[in-house]
């Protein structure tokens, strides 16, 4: 019996010594907050929001105790919302047993992870569609085709190759740039875009 709880203490120690890590490498942690002294798995996990709601669904129905040690494995195994959203649920199963209603846990974490990745697309293409909305440089005082083109190609993505500058430096850039993409190994490709004086 004694044995078993030096064990059981060992891997909890381990487990919390990996979930600090992982606090680290996630960087900046969104909450003003600072630490509390409580070492809430929440706290421990706020710079990975994926992770943070995979283990507050496994904290239902148990303790902390219990669920340290198992999304340690989890996370190990599983490091990111698109890999945990393409695992086998018996793979899942398997690894949270431990905790009780496996194959409903499972299923869970699964569709979890699947549905965080589809709203991280979601908002990423909001982002990118409202930043396109957002700026409409020929609106802004001063600013014309020059500026326009300009914009497009070094700020708004992917529109570099829509952009026909009628600027001579900006249309040997474009050119340039389709030459670099098109042969990367054309050595001499600098050399004949060069812009002129005009």
């Amino acid at each position: 019996m004694a044995a078993t709880a030096a064990a059981t203490d060992t891997t909890v120690r381990r487990s919390k010594h990996f979930l600090r890590s992982q606090a680290e490498q996630g960087g900046n942690r969104h909450s003003a907050a600072p630490m509390s002294p409580l070492g809430l798995l929440e706290e421990l996990l706020a710079p990975r929001p994926w992770a943070l709601l995979v283990g507050c669904a496994m904290l239902n129905q148990t303790t902390r105790r219990q669920v340290d040690p198992v999304l340690c494995r989890f996370l190990r195994r599983w490091p990111t919302p698109g890999a945990a959203a393409g695992a086998c649920p018996a793979d899942v199963e398997r690894v949270v047993r431990p905790l009780g209603f496996g194959r409903r846990r499972a299923a869970a974490l699964v569709r979890l992870s699947a549905g965080f990745v589809l709203q991280q697309q979601q908002q990423q293409q909001q982002q990118q569609q409202q930043q396109q909305q957002q700026l409409k440089p020929t609106s802004l005082f001063g600013v014309g085709a020059y500026g326009a083109a300009a914009h497009a190609i070094f700020c708004e993505l992917g529109a570099r190759r829509a952009a026909c500058p009628s600027d001579h430096a900006l249309a040997a850039f474009c050119v340039w740039t389709e030459m670099c993409v098109d042969d990367d190994d054309d050595d001499d490709a600098n050399a004949r875009m060069t812009p002129t004086k005009t």
